[in-house]
């Protein structure tokens, strides 16, 4: 090897070895690096590995592709086709999409087993809600006297199911026991706010609550406590900790709630606490008790309404009424002659004003006031303390709590939004029903009620129900009152009669979801406490979107084909859809089903079949005497 010397370099012996030395190590370099990408498809991947993701290096790959495919050729020659490779990512690509589809299936499957075993859970929970009502009533009947039981079984035997009721002492226990929660509660609702309250003067409501900032919606309500001389109404925005208070007029306003998340608000009320019943004259007092009372002409469309509400009822007051005040049920029948359905359904008849509404007439229900005035002078109105109005159109899901049956001059009903007596639109008629009550009682403080539901005392049925069998001699004589309240004229007649008896019945009128009285389907988007469901309105469930067209689900009493009758058995309606987000469920005008009122029509599907069973089990109708 000959070395040149590169100008000005001395040459020194040890300066040469060291210059040798210098290339002897660039080359070797120089060498490795080459050798490296000759080497470098193995990426580290020692024989017989296999990198992550099930991808196989190249090397193992040819190695493969010349065992099982190339075993004929020498190791030593290889045709290896790059397109192989291509081919082979391509097959990996379609198993991971195979794998994809299969742990979606499997997801699926998944979702369903949770959904079924959810009903399952619900339905478990129903049959031992049942068991837990049947253990309490037989221990309550073990524990109380033994003349109870067998006066309920001489009842019961006798053809209709009747409880005797509370004595005074023991109706203290369950009243004193119930909890407080119930009716002292901060009435919270997530995703709600209230319209037209007056803003707390000060910090309390500055700045949306700016100034008031609360940890949790629990503290909000306590700071409304505080202040409750200037505040019944509370709202909390958990987003920022703002707890907004105010005032409102109205001390039964309900909330503005159904729209999902577009609320984003937890609000809240402050309602009035009842005044609960406490039997004065203990001797004198009736057993205290609710007589839930309907009203029917017997017409054929009336009747297989009422054989399911009685169904339901029973259903209700035989398993689920532990207070024991769910006590008797009675059909006032306004009818020139007995029906069919006298020896079915306990009934009390009354002579009507109008026989022509034996058949048809044009208001079926314009002798209901008088009716029921003649019946509650009468001794079976007075065997219990209290009394349920109702109607035929009712399924019955809950007992009532103790906290609604109130003291004398106090009524438990219901709020409708339909009900407005100060109304511009109504006045012209309420002027009519309001005629030298003016000066008295403003048609601002006339209640947004009706007949029914209603809980009051008994001798508070019969104070309203003279006035309101009056009024409905008006009405029926008032073209104007007939243009404008319509169908719903007896409803506001007993409004205005319960304003202007003396002294005026005072009503406690929570509303939904708070009411313990009923829910309207498919209007209300939650059960909440209602003991009833009103179906007077036929909800339908289409698949959206908007206009739609394609009707999944459908209930109308008035084309309902499934009643009962004579030597006829009812019917079942279908079960409602689970729910699917996917499929864009709307109601009857396409309004958009919340997932929280689908459930209550599940509910009610559910409890109307089950009033169905008992209906069938009913002796039959053999033949009409309408």
């Amino acid at each position: 090897m000959v070395v040149t010397t590169p100008k000005g370099f001395k040459k020194s012996p040890s300066k040469q070895y060291m210059f040798v030395f210098f290339v002897f190590a660039s080359g070797l370099s120089m060498y490795l690096f080459i050798l490296s990408i000759a080497n470098r498809d193995s990426r580290d991947v020692g024989p017989g590995d296999e990198l992550p993701g099930d991808f196989l290096s190249r090397e193992r790959f040819e190695q493969n592709q010349h065992r099982d495919g190339m075993g004929g050729m020498d190791n030593d020659k290889s045709d290896f086709d790059g397109r192989n490779l291509d081919a082979y990512h391509r097959e990996l690509e379609v198993e991971r999409a195979r794998k994809r589809e299969k742990e979606k299936e499997e997801l699926k499957r998944l979702r369903e087993k949770v959904e079924e075993e959810k009903v399952l859970r619900e339905v478990a929970e129903r049959k031992l809600r049942e068991k837990e009502a049947e253990a309490f009533s037989s221990s309550s009947s073990s524990n109380g006297d033994e003349d109870t039981s067998e006066q309920e079984k001489e009842l019961f035997e006798g053809g209709f199911y009747e409880k005797p009721g509370l004595s005074v002492e023991r109706w203290r226990q369950t009243r004193d026991g119930e909890t407080k929660e119930r009716y002292a509660e901060c009435h919270m609702f997530e995703n709600s706010e209230y319209w037209g309250p007056t803003p707390v003067s000060g910090d309390l409501s500055a700045e949306n609550g700016a100034r008031n900032r609360k940890e949790t919606w629990q503290e909000c309500c306590e700071s409304c406590k505080e202040h409750s001389k200037e505040c019944n109404t509370w709202r909390y925005d958990p987003r920022n900790k703002n707890c907004w208070l105010a005032k409102n007029k109205n001390v039964w306003q309900p909330p503005t709630y159904g729209k999902g998340d577009a609320i984003p608000y937890t609000s809240g009320m402050l309602h009035p606490e009842p005044v609960q019943y406490d039997p004065v004259e203990e001797e004198a007092s009736p057993p205290t008790c609710i007589t839930t009372m309907i009203t029917s002409n017997g017409g054929r469309y009336m009747n297989w309404q009422t054989r399911l509400v009685y169904a339901s009822w029973k259903n209700v007051a035989m398993k689920h009424d532990k207070a024991g005040i769910m006590a008797r049920f009675i059909r006032i029948l306004h009818r020139t002659k007995d029906d069919e359905l006298v020896d079915i359904v306990p009934t009390w008849r009354a002579d009507p004003w109008h026989p022509d509404c034996d058949n048809s007439c044009s208001y079926s229900v314009k002798d209901r006031a008088r009716a029921i005035y003649d019946w509650s002078l009468t001794e079976d109105a007075k065997k219990c303390s209290h009394v349920l109005m109702a109607e035929a159109d009712y399924i019955f899901v809950k007992a009532p709590p103790p906290s609604v049956m109130l003291q004398p001059g106090h009524s438990y009903g219901f709020l409708f939004g339909y009900i407005i007596p100060s109304h511009a639109d109504a006045m012209p008629a309420s002027k009519v029903f309001h005629e030298g009550y003016e000066d008295k009682v403003p048609y601002a403080d006339v209640a947004q009620t009706g007949n029914a539901p209603q809980i009051m005392y008994a001798k508070d049925l019969t104070r309203v129900a003279k006035r309101w069998k009056e009024l409905m001699v008006v009405s029926e004589e008032s073209a104007v009152i007939q243009k404008v309240f319509g169908w719903v004229r007896d409803m506001y007649a007993f409004s205005f009669a319960a304003a202007q008896i003396e002294p005026p019945l005072q009503f406690r009128l929570p509303p939904v979801p708070f009411a313990d009285t009923m829910v309207q389907i498919p209007a209300d988007v939650q059960l909440g406490k209602a003991i009833a469901m009103h179906y007077t309105w036929g909800p339908e469930i289409k698949i959206g979107p908007k206009p739609s067209h394609d009707v999944v689900w459908q209930f109308d009493k008035r084309r309902w084909g499934g009643a009962g009758g004579v030597g006829r058995k009812f019917e079942k309606i279908p079960m409602t859809p689970t729910w699917d987000k996917s499929k864009d469920y709307r109601l009857n005008a396409d309004e958009v089903l919340q997932e929280t009122q689908l459930e209550v029509l599940r509910i009610f599907a559910e409890y109307f079949n089950d009033a169905v069973e008992m209906a069938n089990q009913e002796k039959d109708i053999v033949k009409s005497t309408s």
